[in-house]
């Protein structure tokens, strides 16, 4: 039986088991986290790890980059996400980025797709009405210059409802 076997981290300080076989792992706020005895598919040593926790026993055993990364991880959102107002998409690995994944603003993407060609390092995008997300072509302009806080007062509206101030 498995049980006749010595798992690997039993003698972890973190795991204990209780009166009825159940093993736990206790977190840092003492607060008591169910176990699992697994097999681990490399190797096929018996091992206890967190419910959630792929089934190697140690980073020998797994292949390659975690398993739980990109469309698997749990909190992916399409490789899409916003920061500070800005719109970030995931870029597949490039030369220009050192040959790895990673975000690029999407403003400065439509831009470049305009373009038709990358933007250089002085160059920036103005939204026109002043909304970070709204990455609609005709809402963006290249600048050359550094941008002042805010908008134009010809693209400026005088309230949420009014057509008083649309720039003609």
């Amino acid at each position: 039986m498995w049980y006749d076997y010595i798992m690997l981290n039993e003698d972890n300080p973190h795991y204990s088991q209780d009166a009825n076989g159940q093993w736990w792992y206790k977190l840092p706020s003492r607060r008591r986290v169910r176990a699992e005895v697994k097999i681990c598919v490399t190797c096929s040593a018996l091992f206890l790890s967190l419910s959630k926790r792929p089934p190697y026993c140690s980073r020998k055993c797994r292949p390659g980059k975690w398993p739980y990364t990109g469309s698997m991880a749990s909190r992916w959102a399409g490789g899409r996400h916003e920061n500070h107002g800005y719109v970030n998409i995931l870029q597949p690995p490039h030369p220009e980025r050192g040959g790895h994944s990673t975000y690029a603003l999407e403003h400065r993407l439509v831009m470049e797709q305009m373009l038709g060609r990358p933007l250089l390092q002085h160059e920036n995008v103005h939204h026109k009405n002043g909304v970070r997300n709204d990455n609609r072509p005709e809402n963006l302009e290249l600048w050359v210059t550094k941008q002042p806080v805010g908008q134009r007062i010809s693209e400026q509206r005088h309230c949420a409802t009014c057509t008083c101030m649309v720039p003609v």
